[in-house]
């Protein structure tokens, strides 16, 4: 070897090592090419999209070049998800990532994916610190997240303040129902449930016209049945799956409160209160009634995007909110407006498709997207480069786009999808643990959210903010998936034939449910979940510990399956 090589390779050395530990620039990284799939996301209040940006738009470019992620975007309906994923499961042929919401029903529908196993970068405080701290102070938010003991999902979208009041939240829930006819009638809004299902009557009674002529129909409800099925479980104080006294339930119409919530459907339906179209529409054609205002009442999550797109339709009304009425018998309504809990509400979950290189590059992504700078961007829908802080104008003092991002201005142009694809927004929300004041964005409130935040503490009143208390992840077993999806699939179907059916058919209908409840192993299901909440409950420190409020809106179980 000669001298001079060897005086070269203790510099050759060094240089090495600074390479290995210097991190590469943003600019260096080759993009890597995987494929992102949204499960039911579609867009929010302010009209702006979330599905399949333009990969030529500058956030996605800025996304390749900070992240090094070469992003294909898929998009699958709302009411295919579960079959997709379960297709998916079955082929073996299943996406790197996708998104969703915290959800059990993921790993029973894919009960064949095999997942990426992320826990490392929840225990490397030094470039994963917010996924640390996810770890070490909100444990309970990965419980939904692990499987076979890994962790296998990004929580992107998290509320660090369990429990405690967003300011930035506003009343979107209960009923909605038309300015001028509410008027009409007096301007009383109900509070109980004979109120209500009078005001129903008035309103068929009275000469209140749609748009297109027709009489005006008193109460729209979504086409698909457990979607509207749970409008009327929720005003008798049910949650999705919630608690009974003497058990866990799984499904709501087997408790004495669903029966009289079916029945109560079912005496609607029957006085022709309810959209005679109800089992028959498509989405399509309910979507069009919302917005034309052809119902005098609508369903309480009637985002404010279909009550802007009525007036900018030209329309002389608005709508205003009617709370859930108070039901007798029931400790209180169940809360619409429900305190943040300790799960992540939209989780990006990786499959074992992912490479090494694209999981870590994945982490980097949601590392930002944690952070107040990357819960700014994702809110605002642009990169951290299509932002400034305005120093004049009516956004002075406040992050808001730059004049060449002028058209992603939802104050100004109302639905943005347009613009979010063209400039190819990625297609994720923020986290909620930051306000908007936290953030630096503009508060300029519409009409509904002025009249949401002045008659707040009236509808606060009527018990509709609450926080639900921790009752541990849900999760079934694989021997009892097969009943979870026999109840899920077949009796949301029979009670909604029961529910349209004449009222002397409804009890035998009803029954008809039970008797193939019973079959299936629902009282199995329901003593294993109880089984493993009460565990839970006891392992930590019991109901009050978790946050169970004294007057939980308990449920009772038929007692068809109390044998």
């Amino acid at each position: 070897m000669s001298r001079s090589l060897r005086r070269a390779i203790p510099i050759l050395v060094v240089l090495l090592v600074f390479v290995l530990v210097t991190p590469i620039s943003s600019g260096d990284l080759k993009p890597v090419k995987i494929t992102w799939v949204n499960l039911g996301f579609q867009r929010d209040r302010y009209g702006r999209i979330w599905e399949l940006p333009n990969k030529n738009g500058e956030m996605t470019r800025w996304v390749a070049n900070t992240f090094g992620l070469d992003i294909s975007y898929e998009y699958v309906l709302d009411n295919n998800k579960q079959d997709q994923v379960t297709l998916w499961s079955a082929s073996g042929d299943y996406p790197e990532t996708f998104i969703y919401i915290t959800h059990a029903g993921i790993f029973n529908w894919g009960r064949n994916i095999k997942w990426a196993n992320l826990d490392k970068y929840f225990n490397d405080p030094k470039n994963f610190p917010r996924l640390y701290e996810i770890k070490r102070k909100y444990p309970r938010t990965l419980a939904p997240l692990t499987f076979n003991g890994h962790i296998v999902g990004f929580p992107v979208r998290i509320n660090y303040k369990v429990g405690q009041p967003h300011p930035d939240a506003v009343y979107t829930f209960g009923w909605w129902i038309r300015d001028d006819i509410l008027k009409a009638l007096g301007g009383k809004r109900p509070v109980t449930l004979d109120e209500f299902t009078n005001m129903l009557r008035a309103i068929k009674a009275g000469n209140f016209q749609a748009p297109d002529g027709k009489p005006v129909i008193p109460l729209l409800l979504p086409p698909a049945d457990w979607y509207s099925e749970c409008i009327f479980f929720q005003t008798f104080g049910l949650n999705w799956i919630g608690m009974t006294k003497d058990g866990w339930y799984q499904f709501w119409g087997m408790t004495k409160q669903g029966y009289q919530a079916m029945k109560y459907c079912n005496q609607l339906f029957n006085e022709g209160l309810i959209d005679p179209e109800w089992v028959t529409q498509k989405e399509e054609m309910f979507q069009e009634k919302q917005r034309n205002g052809s119902a005098a009442v609508s369903v309480g999550w009637l985002g404010y995007d279909i009550i802007e797109s009525i007036k900018r339709a030209g329309y002389n009304f608005s709508y205003t909110a009617v709370p859930v009425p108070k039901v007798s018998g029931i400790s209180r309504p169940f809360p619409w407006n429900v305190l943040p809990g300790p799960d992540s509400d939209l989780v990006l979950y990786v499959t074992d498709k992912a490479s090494s290189v694209q999981v870590e590059r994945l982490a980097r992504l949601v590392e930002w997207a944690l952070s107040l700078e990357g819960a700014r961007c994702l809110y605002l829908g642009a990169s951290p480069d299509m932002i400034e802080l305005k120093k004049s104008g009516p956004y002075k003092g406040c992050y808001w786009f730059k004049d060449k991002f002028k058209d992603l201005d939802w104050y100004v142009h109302g639905d943005t999808g347009a613009a979010r694809k063209k400039h190819g927004v990625l297609p994720l929300n923020g986290p909620v643990s930051y306000t908007r004041a936290e953030m630096q964005v503009p508060v300029i409130p519409t009409e509904a959210e002025k009249w949401a935040r002045e008659n707040y503490q009236w509808i606060g009143a009527n018990n509709n903010i609450a926080y639900m208390g921790d009752v541990g992840p849900e999760y079934i077993p694989d021997d009892l998936v097969s009943i979870n999806n026999k109840i899920w699939s077949l009796i949301p179907a029979m009670l909604q034939r029961a529910c349209v059916s004449p009222p002397d058919q409804f009890e035998a209908i009803y029954k008809e449910a039970i008797a193939e409840c019973k079959r299936v192993g629902f009282k199995r299901l329901c003593d294993d979940q109880w089984a493993r909440r009460k565990t839970y409950l006891e392992k930590n420190g019991g109901k009050k510990a978790c946050g169970i409020p004294d007057d939980y809106p308990y449920a009772d179980l038929l007692d068809e399956f109390k044998e």
